[in-house]
């Protein structure tokens, strides 16, 4: 239709290669609104269709005129949907252009709860929301038992500008952020539940988007974004709406492992009783609300991503309410955004963020939220190689955690010193901790974390040659992160799966496995994961003799564990990389490399674990007996004085620099 109209416009317009997207893009934006469509198609006898795509967000300004033979009321797109408007009664008016507070659809429980008053009886909602879907002024969508209702885009920005123009979108933006508070602050993401509860905060992620880009709005038109809010994206989730099972009292969910923000006690989740204009003259944005959404969001953003999106609201919060705000909430949003940072393996920021939050629940004197900053700072020293200090913070964490006796804190504690013990070789007591940690996350029914330590003893199994164990207990991990729709957790679980299927011998499975938990790790923004993921796919290159691939592979997780100061990381890039050039036939760069990646496990004290063993000696006894004793002897000795920067620099200046990313193992 579009390319017919704008023929018509323009003799000679037709779709080609290189206006193909811009034209999908113009219809997708107009919702494929035939009026719409051919008022925009009547455009391009002045600009290009991609000038015109660009235009669209002022759309009832640009699409003006149209089809000669249409009647007046048709001519333009606003003219027409006002058409439709001015024939709804006067309180389906009022219903109609209050729904538009929401983004991304709502639930019948979300326009009870934000949009009546006097003006609109809650009585009389149902009914009300029910003629606007027959008036096709409403959107319906049905998903698991549950239906959600929206406007296409073009209607919802008339709605919201009759909302400005009755003078109540002050009001609406507040009954809707208190709303979003009430809905973040009774999400239990730590309990049975917490499935459906991830689900629920999904469906509604553009609602919280809105929320907090509108309470950090600074007062004025037009500054909307102005603190650096995350921009909307496409939401594939839908509401689950009552079919979601009610939160208990929640005495700390999952925020990785530091409960949620309750909602702003200044708030007000129920029906407000003032209509618009009697609104306090001072009722704008509050970035305070913000600082308490951000917060009480941060564990959703974890499991479900965009890290470095979620990061950006967190900081634009804490910038916009600045060190004297609620010190509580504070800490929160705090250690929100340091366990974001730290999945992004942004350690540096993680210590910044969260030696501020420990010493703010310090002076309060909260132990449980002690407990979880120590587990948090003891997990970051832990990677950056400290390994006395992230026992002493893990082991003073679970000191406090008994004593509380909170089972989360306890089990958190656990599973970060079975993480040590493995690291450190010591795989009997990697599985205590672990084991004791799984039965702790069990008993208060937190199956993502449960999930996370099965996973954890899959690792364990491997590194203990139990393939089987651990092609089980991985199975399980997957499935359960799957179904908990945790991006992070599947990530490691596929490139776990994957190892196995490598020391099985079933290298096409392997790489399969370890490319998807390449995207997915890219996809979330974790770049531990990629680090992992990259250094597993060069394994399987090698295995192969495809040793250029596998250097690329080598090289690609070297630089980004350099890049975030995963030293063991690092150490195992090295030896990958000798590997590689011992097979190769570089026996002196290969002798120099191993030296350097011992100097770095010395010095962190990390030994190589598991099945890894027999290889890399296998290749450093190749190397060895390439260059004979004396020789091998001196270069290795020469890269156990490197330091870590030197062997990098050594490393990158090899026979296959990644000029080009490599393709599948």
């Amino acid at each position: 239709m579009f390319c017919d109209r704008a023929a018509l416009a323009r003799p000679g317009f037709g779709l080609t290669g290189e206006n193909v997207a811009a034209v999908s893009e113009i219809c997708r934006q107009l919702d494929g609104i035939p009026l719409a469509i051919e008022l925009a198609a009547a455009r391009v006898s002045a600009l290009t269709v991609a000038q015109l795509a660009a235009r669209l967000g002022n759309r009832f300004r640009l699409l003006t005129g149209g089809s000669r033979a249409a009647l007046p009321r048709h001519r333009t797109l606003e003219a027409a949907i006002e058409w439709s408007h001015d024939l709804l009664s006067e309180t389906e008016q009022v219903c109609f252009r209050r729904i538009a507070v929401f983004a991304g659809g709502c639930t019948i429980d979300a326009v009870e709860a934000v949009c009546p008053d006097d003006a609109l009886p809650l009585e009389v909602v149902f009914e009300t929301v029910t003629a606007l879907i027959d008036r096709s002024l409403l959107t319906t969508e049905e998903r698991s038992g549950s239906m959600r209702y929206g406007m296409l885009e073009s209607i919802h920005q008339y709605a919201l500008g009759r909302l400005a123009a009755a003078g109540e979108a002050t009001a609406m933006h507040r009954r809707h952020m208190a709303w979003l508070l009430d809905l973040a602050g009774q999400a239990d993401l730590a309990g049975p539940d917490q499935a459906a509860w991830l689900d629920l905060l999904e469906a509604d992620r553009d609602n919280f988007r809105a929320g907090l880009e509108w309470s950090l709005t600074p007062a004025g038109p037009g500054a909307a974004r102005a603190r650096g809010v995350p921009p909307a994206r496409p939401d594939p989730g839908v509401d689950r709406g009552r079919g979601v099972p009610p939160a208990r009292p929640d005495p700390g969910a999952d925020r990785g492992s530091v409960p949620p923000a309750r909602p702003d006690p200044g708030a007000d989740p129920g029906q407000p009783s003032a209509p618009a204009e009697h609104d306090p003259p001072l009722a704008g944005p509050d970035p305070v609300q913000a600082l308490a959404l951000a917060g009480a969001l941060a564990p959703f953003w974890l499991v479900r991503g965009p890290i470095a999106l979620a990061r950006t609201a967190l900081d634009a919060a804490l910038a916009a309410v600045g060190p004297d705000a609620d010190t509580r909430l504070r800490a929160i949003a705090l250690d929100g955004a340091g366990q974001l940072a730290a999945v992004q393996a942004d350690h540096d920021a993680q210590r910044g963020y969260q030696q501020e939050s420990l010493a703010i629940w310090r002076e309060l004197g909260d132990d449980v939220r002690v407990a979880s900053t120590l587990s948090d700072l003891g997990s970051a020293a832990h990677f950056r190689g400290e390994y006395p200090l992230a026992q002493a913070l893990h082991a003073e964490a679970l000191e406090l955690a008994e004593r509380t006796g909170d089972a989360q804190q306890t089990g958190q504690a656990l599973s970060g010193l079975g993480r040590l013990a493995l690291h450190q070789g010591d795989l009997d007591r990697a599985t205590a901790y672990y084991t004791q940690s799984m039965a702790k996350f069990a008993e208060i029914g937190d199956l993502r974390r449960a999930t996370l330590i099965l996973g954890n003893l899959g690792v364990v199994a491997i590194n203990s040659g139990d393939l089987a164990l651990a092609e089980q207990r991985l199975t399980k991990h997957l499935d359960n992160a799957r179904r908990l729709g945790d991006h992070k957790l599947t990530s490691g679980a596929l490139t776990n799966l994957g190892l196995v299927a490598h020391q099985a011998g079933d290298l096409d499975r392997a790489a399969g496995l370890h490319q998807q938990a390449l995207e997915l790790s890219e996809q979330l923004g974790d770049r531990r994961l990629a680090v992992v993921a990259l250094g597993n796919l060069g394994l399987v290159a090698a295995r192969r003799k495809n040793y250029p691939a596998a250097a690329q592979f080598h090289l690609r997780s070297l630089d980004l564990a350099e890049s975030v100061g995963e030293r063991r990381s690092v150490a195992e890039m090295l030896e990958e990389l000798a590997a590689v050039e011992s097979a190769a036939g570089n026996a002196a760069r290969a002798a120099t490399l191993f030296g350097a990646s011992q100097a770095i496990r010395q010095d962190i004290g990390a030994p190589i674990l598991g099945p890894d063993q027999a290889r890399l000696n296998g290749a450093r006894d190749a190397a060895a007996a390439a260059l004979g004793e004396e020789a091998f002897s001196a270069a290795h000795q020469a890269g156990l004085r490197m330091s870590a920067e030197q062997a990098v620099a050594l490393a990158k200046d090899g026979s296959w620099p990644p000029t080009t990313p490599a393709k599948p193992a």
